[in-house]
């Protein structure tokens, strides 16, 4: 039975105000475009922005080429397609699908020195020597109107390392482990059967409502007065932020 092909073009989104269109008749011009019905689903779902809210950048700002953003949409759309070895991006990098992917059409993407970059940060916050680090367990106000409240899901957190001894004890069964090989002990899912398990502070509710989201938004009100006169922070030359928006020295 022979092969029926469509002349019609099929419509994407836009990238940096140029039309995106897929059709059989443009001749040798990227063999990945399959990852355009990845892109169309990730912007769907926003995936790949909640996984890079993840990642911490203490590089100066101005002088950065390639935001953290567009580092971890480039490196995901090469992934999933099956180039997972950071030399793939020499040629990549060129790649008309890829570039639209990372929102990054005039420009060649990202090389492999500046992935590399990407790929050793340090888990937890960067470092003097590597700038860019991650927290696995980072979470967005978004993630939790997006996905927890549908879920009728909350939210809860303690303070401090003694409370979690304390909550330790309420521990009756571990029901089961998701993603512990992954994630690592301290990130993973955990389904525990408790008894009087508390106290706990509710961080996000069934509303979305973020306890720290707020708070950090009326302590940044007043958070510029608070350090007017004051030289700027040396730790910033270890690797460690001076926005003090998001982050008190």
């Amino acid at each position: 039975m022979p092969t029926e092909c469509t002349p019609n073009l099929f419509g994407f989104s836009s990238v940096e105000g140029r039309e995106v269109v897929c059709g059989f008749d443009g001749g040798a011009v990227t063999s990945e475009a399959g990852g355009l019905l990845l892109g169309a689903t990730d912007r769907a779902i926003r995936l790949v922005g909640r996984f890079a809210g993840c990642v911490m950048d203490a590089r100066r700002q101005a002088s950065v080429g390639y935001r953290v953003a567009a580092l971890v949409r480039q490196r995901v759309f090469g992934i999933a397609p099956g180039y997972e070895d950071l030399l793939d991006h020499d040629e990549l990098r060129d790649d008309p699908v890829m570039r639209l992917l990372s929102g990054r059409l005039s420009d060649p993407l990202a090389g492999k020195s500046t992935l590399n970059r990407l790929d050793h940060g340090p888990e937890g916050a960067p470092t003097r020597h590597r700038k860019i680090g991650h927290d696995a367990g980072a979470m967005s106000a978004g993630v939790y109107r997006d996905i927890f409240v549908p879920a009728g899901a909350v939210y809860f957190t303690t303070v401090g390392y003694g409370t979690g001894a304390l909550l330790g004890r309420c521990i009756r069964q571990v029901e089961a482990a998701h993603w512990l090989d992954e994630l690592g002990i301290a990130q993973a899912m955990w389904v525990l059967r408790v008894q009087k398990f508390g106290p706990l502070i509710v961080e996000s509710d069934l509303e979305g409502n973020s306890l720290f989201e707020a708070q950090n938004a009326q302590i940044n009100q007043r958070i510029e007065k608070l350090y007017e006169g004051l030289k700027e922070p040396a730790l910033k030359r270890h690797g460690e932020t001076d926005d003090k928006t998001k982050e008190l020295i």
